[in-house]
Formats: C-alpha cells, sequence, structure tokens
C-alpha cells in the first residue's frame, strides 16, 4: 500500500508539474538570452495572470487583466513556488481578499522582504500563512509577489504578478500538486582582472576584457530551461514508476488467473477412488 501511495503521489506531481512549467517554458523564442512570457520572475504556482513588459512595473499586479481563472488553493498549509531568470530583492508575498483588488492598500503583506532579501536565478518554494478564521472555503482571494531587479535597464525597478485562487477545504486538496522544490543557480565569480603570472607595476588592477556590458554566467533563457528540466526530469521519473507499477499489477493478475484456473479443476472422485480408466487391463490377464 506504501508503494501505490508514492506512485499515486508522483502521479499527482506530475499532472501538475508539466503544465505548470509549460506556462513559461517558451524559452527565448525572440533570440535575446531571455525567457519569453515572463519577466524577471514570475509565479510558477498558482499560474500568474498574463504577463506584458509595458505593464509589469505597474501595481498593484503587473498585468492588463483582471482577476481570471483561479486556482485552488488549501485554506491551510499553503505555498507558492516562484520561478526567476534573473536576481530579485526585497521579494514581498502579499494576499488580498478582495474579488478584483485595485490598489495596494488592498493587499496586506504575508512574507515581508526582510525575510527574502535576494533569490538567485532558479526556482523557490515559499510557505504562507493560513488565512483568517472568517475566510472559509469557496472564498477567493488574489496572491500578489512583488520585487526589486534591474532586469532590462540595469537600474533597479519594482515589479508586480498575481496569481488568483479559491480556497477549498484542506481534505479536499491535493497537497501533491503543488510543485514545492527549490533549485537556484549561484552568481558567476567575477573575472580575474590580469591574466596569471603577471602584474600591473602601479599595483592597480586593469579592466576585464570585455567591459561592463558583457555580463558572466547563464543567460536568462538558460536558467530558465534549467528549470523547466528539472520538472521534466521529474515528470519522467513519476510515468517511468507508473509503467513499472502497472506492468507489476499485469503480472500479477496473470498469475492469479493461473492459479484460478488449477483451482477450478473439477476431478471424477469415483474414478481417483478406483484408480481404474477405460481401457485399464486386469493383471490376472497379463500373467495367462
Amino acid at each position: 500500500m506504501h508503494k501505490i501511495g508514492v506512485l499515486k503521489a508522483l502521479g499527482a506531481a506530475v499532472l501538475t508539474f508539466v503544465p505548470a512549467a509549460a506556462q513559461h517554458q517558451d524559452i527565448d523564442q525572440n533570440g535575446d538570452g531571455e525567457a519569453d512570457g515572463m519577466g524577471p520572475a514570475a509565479f510558477m504556482w498558482p499560474p500568474d495572470r498574463v504577463w506584458l513588459d509595458f505593464t509589469d512595473n505597474t501595481g498593484p499586479c503587473g498585468s492588463p487583466d483582471g482577476p481570471g481563472n483561479r486556482t485552488a488553493f488549501p485554506l491551510v498549509d499553503g505555498a507558492v513556488s516562484l520561478v526567476q531568470q534573473d536576481e530579485a530583492f526585497g521579494v514581498q508575498i502579499s494576499i488580498s481578499y478582495s474579488n478584483d483588488p485595485k490598489s495596494e492598500s488592498d493587499f496586506q503583506v504575508l512574507i515581508s522582504p526582510d525575510a527574502v532579501k535576494e533569490l538567485n536565478p532558479g526556482h523557490q518554494c515559499l510557505n504562507i500563512t493560513d488565512p483568517p478564521s472568517n475566510v472559509v472555503a469557496g472564498s477567493n482571494a488574489t496572491i500578489q509577489v512583488k520585487y526589486v531587479s534591474d532586469w532590462d535597464k540595469n537600474i533597479n525597478e519594482t515589479y508586480y504578478a498575481c496569481a488568483d485562487i479559491t480556497y477549498v477545504a484542506a481534505d479536499k486538496f491535493n497537497f501533491a500538486s503543488i510543485p514545492c522544490f527549490n533549485v537556484s543557480v549561484p552568481a558567476a565569480p567575477e573575472p580575474s582582472s590580469t591574466a596569471p603570472g603577471t602584474s600591473n607595476a602601479s599595483g592597480t588592477n586593469s579592466p576585464a576584457q570585455g567591459g561592463s556590458d558583457s555580463p558572466a554566467g547563464l543567460s536568462g533563457g538558460a536558467i530558465a530551461g534549467i528549470v523547466v528540466g528539472v520538472v521534466v526530469g521529474v515528470a519522467a521519473l513519476g510515468i517511468l514508476l507508473f509503467f513499472l507499477y502497472r506492468r507489476d499489477q499485469r503480472q500479477k493478475r496473470v498469475v492469479d488467473h493461473v492459479t484460478s484456473a488449477r483451482n477450478n479443476v473439477k476431478w471424477d472422485a469415483e474414478n481417483r477412488s478406483t484408480g481404474e480408466s477405460a481401457n485399464s487391463v486386469p493383471l490376472e490377464t497379463l500373467s495367462k
């Protein structure tokens, strides 16, 4: 039973991981080294509202869309998953229990910027506090992520994204559906400013080749690709285990069928007791 439970959990996770990854998997279609369809960071789960580059700095939700498709969210032990293709600073998670929040004042902070001062490119899962007692199953809410990044203009700007949810009772929610795992790509070390074995006569470092306009490390598209690759790998493992389970169950059914067939054979009690058959020859005949 434990094996079956694990397989069911993996199967449920697969069904959620793949669509969630697909939401932000259109990697670098413009050839600019950045993942398309998202800003420097976004919600991976719950899915966020549609993204446009000319609205992602506009609060409170960074999107021209209002509340749309709402994701079922547990009343207790909830979590959100973020995906980042660039560094994010002062990350704040807030929530509004309004059906259609319009301003920053509609939100209350769940995770302050002091708690998440910096997130490296990758994927991050964050637990959030439970709603107040007056929020019940069926209540709507909107979760907001707000952060600072110097993504595309080399100046610090504030970015917003929102995910719309509907609360459900914990016993009606499959917690395996939350893609909660952490993967990060640390910043690359600064390149040496002088060649090995050489020094500057004045004791100061010479400028690095290539200038400051060539950032080191992986591109945003490559980082987002790594995150999606991890998700797809988990999905592939779950599918493999599912098929192995199906094969074991099929073999078990074959064995049960053979055993059942043997048990259903009807023996002639009378012939078994006399030991005679239709073509038997008496022993006294053979002795003559």
